[in-house]
């Protein structure tokens, strides 16, 4: 019988594999099509998933058993999780883990920037820069340096001498959660040796006299304590 090998187009007489082709060579070189793909990964698929080759696993975060799936390149994958849900557990787990085991170690930097300067913020630069006081914008304070064992950094908006804290409020400090940090933070702060003042802000254009006066009862305050 004779026919002839779909990839290279050779007159063969002896049947190799299916037929369609002439050697392992072409077969294995045959582009298939996408829905020849699609069919011949859904049969692989139900093979590998079901067959008593593929070991079972047990999952790590979960505890239920698993087929594991294979990768691309034919290989069972090494994932230790059943899902990708499991998967994202493990890594919140494992992120925790590192984040605690570098605080106690002291080498966990936290945020050390901040790139965020509100019109309040530059307006008070001027205040301060008009009223010959020197500040130090967004300075961060390690929470390790303030004796917490947390990661990160608390930002001051105005960081003045003698250990000075005055902070600018927009209306996201009116949020209960956000008033709930605020007072937290301002402890650690005041426990550590700061002096936290806050001015709550108001639209300028409406507030004008309030605003002069937040900025006069700030000044007395500050020639006070500084």
């Amino acid at each position: 019988m004779e026919y002839i090998c779909e990839k290279c187009g050779k007159l063969v007489t002896e049947i190799y594999g299916s037929g369609r082709f002439c050697s392992r060579k072409c077969a294995n070189s045959h582009i298939h099509s996408n829905t020849s793909k699609e069919k011949i990964k859904n049969t692989l698929c139900k093979y590998f998933n079901t067959h008593s080759r593929v070991p079972e696993k047990i999952c790590i975060v979960c505890g239920e058993k698993y087929l594991p799936n294979r990768i691309k390149n034919g290989s069972l994958s090494k994932a230790k999780t059943c899902s990708l849900e499991c998967q994202k557990k493990l890594k919140t787990k494992n992120g925790q883990l590192v984040q605690e085991r570098l605080i106690k170690e002291g080498k966990h930097i936290g945020w050390t920037t901040r790139k965020i300067e509100s019109y309040a913020e530059k307006f008070f630069k001027r205040v301060l820069k008009n009223n010959g006081i020197k500040y130090e914008f967004n300075k961060p304070i390690k929470k390790l340096e303030l004796g917490i064992n947390e990661n990160g950094c608390y930002f001051l908006d105005f960081a003045l001498s003698n250990k000075i804290d005055l902070e600018i409020d927009g209306k996201q400090h009116k949020v209960k959660e956000r008033q709930i940090h605020d007072k937290t933070r301002d402890g650690r702060l005041i426990k550590a040796g700061w002096k936290v003042y806050r001015i709550e802000w108001k639209d300028l254009r409406k507030n004008k006299e309030y605003i002069k006066e937040e900025i006069n009862k700030f000044l007395e305050w500050y020639n006070k304590n500084k």
